[in-house]
């Protein structure tokens, strides 16, 4: 139906075009129908495919601006905790930060001193290697108090860190112990150690530097940083060996 009306508009008026008389009011109204009709037909389709686009247009830049502001959301977000850790780290703002994962940053200045014991101390029992003869020296710390009161922080009861000195097989060694979900921020640098080995079963990251030996591993409630005295690997071998069967 409308192919034969646009064949018969274009009759009529390729025949005025042509000089041909001109139709009759009949033939003219039929046109202007026809017209008419064919306006019905395509505009409201043409309002709606464009309105369609406009629509799609609009819903691609409302995802994108929320993209943008999560995106810039989140790196606002690492930023101010990256600033809070740096601060916690160089002591320009002491103190502990505990973040949603569970774990508490520690600065050194967050810590306080509840034990010291010398010579003949009492080994801890997350020290299975070393025994009580052999410890030089043993510290316990544990959370101050938030700055400027005396409000104890979490965990200000527990101890959260022990510092120990031992003298074993001719070697001395120091070791920080820190306890589950605590991170002492001045210890970052042995969870980076490069060389990695496995003594018992136990993973272990080391490096060698002048006369020092440094190891990382960890255990599912502790992770021990150790400074050995000594470069020599047959005695690193040893130490980490009898580390390695006592845990």
């Amino acid at each position: 139906m409308k192919e034969k009306r646009d064949q018969n508009l274009e009759h009529i008026f390729r025949k005025c075009a042509d000089g041909g008389a001109r139709p009759s009011e009949r033939v003219t109204a039929e046109a202007r129908a026809a017209l008419r009709a064919r306006s019905a037909e395509t505009v409201p389709a043409a309002a709606g495919a464009g309105g369609s686009a406009v629509s799609a247009g609009s819903a691609k830049r409302a995802k994108r601006r929320t993209i943008i502001i999560l995106a810039a959301a989140a790196c606002l977000l690492s930023l101010l905790v990256g600033l809070f850790l740096w601060r916690l780290q160089d002591g320009t703002l002491p103190g502990a930060l505990l973040l949603a994962d569970g774990t508490t940053y520690v600065s050194d200045e967050g810590l306080r001193q509840s034990t010291h014991e010398d010579t003949g101390a009492e080994s801890p029992a997350c020290l299975p290697w070393v025994d009580s003869d052999e410890i030089v020296c043993c510290r316990e710390y544990t959370l101050a108090p938030r700055n400027g009161t005396d409000e104890p922080a979490a965990q200000a009861a527990e101890t959260v860190l022990y510092r120990v000195e031992y003298r074993a097989d001719g070697v001395s060694a120091t070791v920080y112990i820190e306890t589950e979900n605590v991170y002492l921020l001045s210890l970052g640098d042995y969870k980076r150690l490069p060389e990695e080995r496995c003594c018992g079963g136990v993973d272990f990251r080391l490096q060698t530097e002048k006369t020092q030996t440094y190891v990382y591993f960890e255990t599912e409630k502790y992770k021990y940083n150790l400074q050995l005295e000594t470069v020599q690997e047959e005695q690193v071998t040893a130490a980490l060996t009898a580390i390695g069967q006592s845990l």
